[in-house]
């Protein structure tokens, strides 16, 4: 580095001496002696493990710590970071061997893991390195040298690295490989292919779904109403109506109405919707097994480290699979972390979410005192908003010059309306997907005042935070007015 460097100096961090107990011990290992590995290989039917595999699950079974000790490791990996990150303040780059040793004969990797030290320092930090030939040892093999420089400094590790090339001569041919030497690789299972249909019958299936749609959309309109649980749903074009049966929201015992042909009866006696409840039915018995196999082998995020292993992929990637093996120990967490992910997906704009709406018919109750239509009953919400049924059981002064014969929303104006407001409820829905909570299947009934306001409503699913912020939602909704004095309509929407 003569002439190129202003200064070198030899100097060691204080703190890559808990190097192996923070990464390999704590990441790799995990700390249950081995057992969730064991139950991974096991799930993937690994019974005859490589020497490699075998070596890293004798020393997974040596190490035990309770989960309040990995919590304390890992702030300790947050304060060996923040050492390194001050050690690194007066320099540049560090330049440090990337092995004690040449390249190792097969299956002494992980029998000699401590040679890897000088490399995981780096994988817990984080920061960019680069390792470039600077010498060759008594068996023709290379000898290299690491160059690792501060975080967001690739540029100049690089530099570095480039200049140790030009000046040690850089890559060369390896030596002939003698006979012999290599080992094959034992204990991975092969797995039988799965089964596909050939590409010409897949071919014409996908082109006969095509010529059936074009065919069923060919002058599209919103003709087709579905009855679901009493209620009518839609109108509904061609091309939204083969959606919501693909999507297993319109079923086989659904009737279907075509207000252009006054046809009505079960879906499954419409042929032309055959192929696509076909679908349906596929992606359902898919979906199914998935779980099945998922509930069965139990395989969680730190299945993930061990077939790492197994395929011996680099040791950067085996940081996160580690970490995220340790940190999915408690089903808890593990459910709390997934709900978060889906919360985050729901509110980045990833997962969208649509319902369906239908109109109820409403019969207020005998009796009761007389309300002015703004007033409100109150409810259990907490937010002194009305139920449905109280709502609905105001009393309203009504024209009777008008009686019987006002027009109200229909479930099409009720679903475009509430469509468009699923923005306001991403909110509602990723805080209750937070706290662990189950939504599935939301249904609204709505109080419907003719000058489009909601009067009241009440909501079947979740927990009580979660209707309280749906109804202080619902509170800021608008429809269309109508001239009848009131309406009732339910509108639903889920949320797997």
């Amino acid at each position: 580095m003569t002439g190129v460097a202003r200064s070198v100096e030899r100097k060691t961090p204080g703190c890559v001496g808990r190097t192996m107990e923070l990464l390999w011990e704590s990441v790799f290992l995990g700390g249950d002696r081995g057992r969730g590995f064991e139950e991974d290989l096991q799930a993937i039917g690994a019974t005859d493990p490589s020497e490699e595999l075998a070596e890293f699950l004798r020393q997974a079974s040596q190490v035990d710590f309770s989960l309040s000790v990995a919590r304390r490791r890992f702030v300790a990996i947050d304060e060996y970071r923040i050492e390194m990150l001050t050690f690194m303040a007066d320099y540049d780059v560090i330049i440090c061997p990337a092995m004690p040793t040449a390249a190792k004969p097969h299956h002494h990797g992980l029998v000699e893991i401590n040679d890897f030290s000088h490399m995981m320092v780096h994988n817990l930090t984080g920061w960019p390195a680069a390792v470039v030939r600077c010498g060759t040892s008594s068996d023709g093999l290379p000898v290299g040298v690491q160059v690792v420089a501060r975080p967001w400094q690739d540029a100049t590790a690089l530099a570095v690295a480039g200049h140790l090339e030009k000046v040690f001569g850089g890559w060369q041919a390896p030596p002939p490989l003698a006979a012999g030497k290599v080992t094959p690789p034992r204990g991975v299972p092969k797995l039988p292919p799965m089964p596909a249909a050939p590409v010409a019958e897949l071919k014409a299936a996908h082109d006969d779904l095509a010529e059936l749609t074009n065919r069923l959309t060919k002058n599209d309109a919103p003709r087709w109403m579905a009855v679901k649980e009493g209620m009518d749903h839609g109108p509904f074009t061609a091309r939204e109506l083969i959606k919501l049966i693909v999507d297993g929201e319109i079923l086989e015992q659904h009737t279907l109405f075509n207000m252009s042909s006054n046809e009505r009866k079960p879906l499954a006696e419409y042929p032309d919707f055959g192929p696509f409840v076909q679908q349906y039915k596929i992606r359902r018995d898919e979906q199914e097994h998935a779980a099945a196999l998922t509930r069965s082998a139990k395989v969680e995020t730190r299945s993930t480290a061990a077939k790492f292993v197994v395929l011996s992929v680099s040791i950067g990637a085996l940081v996160l699979a580690g970490a995220g093996y340790l940190m999915s120990r408690q089903a808890g967490q593990e459910r709390e972390r997934s709900s978060g992910d889906l919360a985050a997906l729901y509110e980045s704009g990833q997962v969208k979410i649509s319902g369906t709406a239908g109109i109820l018919q409403h019969t207020p109750r005998a009796g009761g005192a007389r309300r002015s239509p703004g007033s409100s009953s109150g409810s259990a919400n907490g937010t002194g908003f009305s139920s449905y049924e109280d709502a609905m059981n105001q009393a309203m002064e009504i024209d009777m010059g008008k009686a019987g014969g006002e027009r109200q929303l229909t479930s099409s104006d009720v679903a475009g309306v509430m469509n468009r407001e699923l923005n306001r409820m991403f909110g509602c829905v990723g805080e209750e997907l937070r706290r662990g909570g189950k939504l599935g299947k939301v249904v609204i009934d709505l109080a419907i005042l003719g000058n489009g306001r909601v009067l009241g409503a009440s909501i079947n699913a979740g927990s009580a935070g979660f209707q309280k912020c749906l109804v202080t939602k619902l509170r800021e909704v608008h429809f269309p007015s109508f001239p009848a004095p009131r309406m009732g309509a339910r509108y639903s929407f889920a949320v797997d």
